[in-house]
């Protein structure tokens, strides 16, 4: 461990490549690279100048233009966005969990620790803190005072954008519903009631198609949560357009899940009060696929699924 200057803070953080030889249980475990199965290239993200923090080998967090946003969707590299939001999870430690969360993980809890996460994150635009919006907790009572926060947020970034350009920014929320019509589509974040974000018809058919098993779980399981990540344009009144955009689904304890397996695998393992990682990306291991890590023994315990058989087994 090392002693870090953040700003007028002082934090004590884990010395580069050394997660590993944590103990499992320990918050600063991290599992070894070859278990991560981060899906991504070997493009590095950096942690902020201010952390003093060394250079770690994760993927890049993009914020884009709208000019590198056309063109990366030109190139059909559609995965940028998902890669950003799999990092920014890790990052905050919401793959992590034991008992002592049940009953206190809830949407207050992960906003502060995407903030959090996204001060120590680093995009080729800046600090992806000075990008991301994370719609705080909507309530009725206090839904002026919440309007005004955000609209100050984002005449901010209206203001500390240049000439001609468009101002943009990345939205990370719980959605709601994902309305497409014949024309036009809408998202509904939860959390922002009264300001729907307007999407594209290209936009919503690839979504609709590329995440079609994504959505059909989440219409059958409805305790789950749906996390959506965009790349938002902002025009002179303030309305909001997505430009892309990336879901992920998660269980009620805000673990990222991708099928119905991983569903009753996570229920299983939280029922059961153990600790553990959720192994984020599709590295595979034979005809399964590693996706926790149990942390409450002596030794880190893979659990896989098992694609043939549909069911959970060990190594």
């Amino acid at each position: 461990m090392y002693i870090a200057r953040l700003g007028t803070r002082h934090l004590v953080k884990r010395m580069p490549l050394s997660g590993n030889r944590h103990a499992p249980g320990c918050p600063h475990y991290k599992a070894p690279v070859e278990r991560v199965g981060h899906a991504a290239g070997p493009a590095a993200a950096r942690e902020t100048a201010e952390s003093r923090a060394p250079t770690a080998q994760t993927p890049t967090p993009t914020v884009e233009t709208a000019e590198n946003a056309t063109q990366r969707r030109a190139d059909g590299d559609d995965f940028s966005l998902l890669r950003m939001l799999h990092e920014l999870w890790v990052r905050a430690e919401l793959t992590r969990w034991h008992s002592g969360f049940a009953g206190k993980r809830h949407w207050g809890v992960v906003r502060r620790h995407l903030l959090a996460a996204a001060r120590n994150m680093a995009t080729p635009s800046g600090p992806l803190a000075e990008h991301l919006f994370v719609p705080e907790v909507f309530s009725v009572e206090r839904a002026e005072k919440i309007r005004e926060r955000r609209e100050a947020v984002w005449r901010q970034l209206l203001l500390a954008t240049g000439a001609g350009e468009s101002p943009l920014m990345l939205i990370v929320g719980e959605l709601k519903a994902l309305q497409i019509g014949q024309h036009r589509a809408r998202a509904r974040l939860k959390h922002l009631p009264d300001r729907p974000l307007m999407l594209g018809g290209e936009l919503a058919r690839r979504t609709e198609y590329r995440y079609a098993a994504l959505l059909g779980l989440w219409e059958a399981a409805p305790l789950l949560h749906m996390v959506m990540a965009g790349t938002v344009a902002l025009d002179d009144i303030g309305a909001a357009t997505v430009l892309d955009m990336a879901l992920m689904a998660c269980s009620p304890e805000w673990i990222p899940v991708a099928n119905v397996q991983e569903v009753v695998l996570m229920e299983r393992l939280v029922a059961d009060g153990r600790s553990f990682r959720r192994l984020m990306g599709e590295q595979t291991f034979a005809q399964a696929t590693e996706t926790a890590l149990l942390t409450d023994m002596p030794q880190p315990a893979p659990q896989f699924i098992d694609r043939c058989k549909t069911s959970v087994t060990k190594p």
